[in-house]
């Protein structure tokens, strides 16, 4: 109904109001995905992708051929004269037109502007979140143009964008994807050896009471498979003396480590624990701290001045010998935060066994204990790591790694008295049949890796460290 009477008055357009540059992307994506759906839309960024002259005249545009005026409401269109014209003349005709179209006006909410500071004219609108989800957003606005009857255009549709998308400089051939073969750094750590052989071990009690025991406290990884035995590559005299005093190992027997590495395997799991346990092990070892995180895996870092100024050197992928610091800070009115590169470990036994590793940032005070509020955490995380690209990201891993393997040997993770479990020193390289040219931007979008919540958070980085090789 709503969109015949739409039709009578030849309003036939969604026009769609944004801040420039701040909500560029957001805007642009949204028109082509309104397109794809033939809804005859015009954005600034697109023109009309059905082919009809630019609008020289914006607010006659919207007076005389919108159907409906989406707004992405922000921190921005909310403060800037040129959105905030658009919506002035856009509730005009909402007013004008009440009787005619309901909901002239479509609020999209792109940020975390809070409901009091939001123009009161529209405060009482329903708004479409789009600051959580692009996609859920779009959703609910198509199911709600939908419901309101508002008219499709044939002339709008995926072969128009399409069209579109080709006919742009910046979304050209030689800036985007080649059909040509690239090695790719990575995050994964081949196992270069592991024992022949597992441990599998019995036990049994000494005096009456429930047959269980806690392997959790040996001297080496240990995983239990049932109630009654539990997995270890360590001999039985080696770890006994760690069991409760009314508890023996009454028998073992050996698997092949190759055996729990075919999947599906039901020891496989506890192969797994087995060498997680190695790892956190090691990295204790070796002087980091550990913030634990169970179920996830453990995140190791460094402690101000743990090593000499908080700074690791290693040879970088060109080959160089260059350095990242590991322990940092900034300040907000004299007070200073400290932040800490952290690294995980993860084990993988497919398709073959290694760790991934992922790096995080963490933060504290003095340099030393560390904040346990998650959310301050991620705000802050958001802030400090907002100016780092995939290289700085990929170069600290990298240092702590070769921290751990002294230089170019393996990374020894010790599993027994006389056996080990040997990690390579540098990260598998992947082959992409394609490579990628195009302009180093800073997608927004992946902040929300760290949190969804805008970034509040003020304070001042100091000392951005630029590698610098020495000789």
């Amino acid at each position: 109904m709503d969109g015949q009477e739409a039709k009578s008055i030849s309003r036939n357009m969604i026009f769609l109001s944004h801040a420039t540059p701040e909500e560029n992307d957001l805007a642009r994506w949204l028109a082509l995905q309104l397109a794809n759906e033939g809804y005859p839309v015009w954005c600034d960024l697109t023109k009309l992708l059905g082919g009809e002259d630019f609008w020289k005249d914006i607010q006659e545009a919207i007076r005389n051929r919108s159907v409906r005026f989406l707004f992405l409401l922000s921190k921005s269109s909310n403060a800037k004269e040129g959105t905030l014209q658009e919506l002035a003349c856009a509730k005009a005709v909402a007013s004008q037109l009440k009787t005619v179209i309901k909901d002239f006006i479509i609020a999209l909410k792109s940020d975390d502007l809070q409901y009091s500071e939001v123009d009161i004219e529209i405060q009482r609108l329903n708004h479409i979140p789009f600051h959580r989800s692009w996609a859920e957003g779009l959703n609910q606005l198509l199911k709600k143009l939908k419901e309101d009857g508002v008219p499709t255009d044939s002339r709008f549709n995926r072969d128009a964008v399409n069209s579109w998308w080709h006919s742009q400089a910046e979304f050209a051939v030689d800036q985007g994807i080649h059909p040509r073969k690239e090695l790719q750094w990575s995050n994964w750590y081949r196992l270069a050896s592991l024992p022949e052989s597992i441990w599998y071990h019995n036990i049994s009690r000494r005096t009456t009471g429930r047959l269980d025991c806690d392997v959790s406290g040996l001297q080496f990884p240990a995983a239990k498979a049932t109630d009654l035995t539990f997995l270890s590559f360590s001999k039985a005299a080696e770890i006994e003396a760690g069991l409760d005093s009314s508890i023996y190992i009454q028998s073992s027997s050996k698997i092949l480590t190759n055996e729990l590495l075919r999947q599906w395997h039901p020891l496989s799991k506890q192969l797994v624990s087995l060498l997680r346990q190695a790892w956190d092990r090691a990295l204790l070892d070796s002087g980091l701290s550990m913030q634990e995180m169970s179920p996830r895996p453990n995140r190791f870092f460094f402690k101000k001045e743990k090593i000499p100024s908080d700074r690791l050197f290693f040879v970088g992928v060109n080959g160089k010998r260059t350095y990242r610091d590991i322990v940092g800070y900034a300040t907000k009115l004299g007070t200073r935060r400290y932040w800490h590169y952290a690294v995980s470990g993860k084990p993988e036994l497919t398709p073959y066994p290694h760790f991934v590793i992922r790096g995080h940032v963490l933060f504290s005070d003095h340099g030393s204990a560390l904040w346990g509020d998650a959310d301050k955490s991620a705000k802050a995380r958001r802030n400090q790591c907002k100016g780092w690209w995939n290289d700085e990201w990929r170069d600290r891993m990298l240092a702590v790694m070769n921290h751990l393997c002294n230089e170019g040997a393996n990374i020894v993770l010790p599993v027994s008295t006389d056996q080990q479990v040997l990690m390579e020193p540098t990260p598998d390289l992947f082959e992409s049949p394609v490579s990628y040219s195009g302009e180093k931007e800073i997608d927004p979008e992946l902040n929300e890796y760290f949190d969804e919540e805008e970034d509040d958070d003020d304070f001042e980085i100091d000392g951005e460290q630029v590698d610098e090789p020495t000789h």
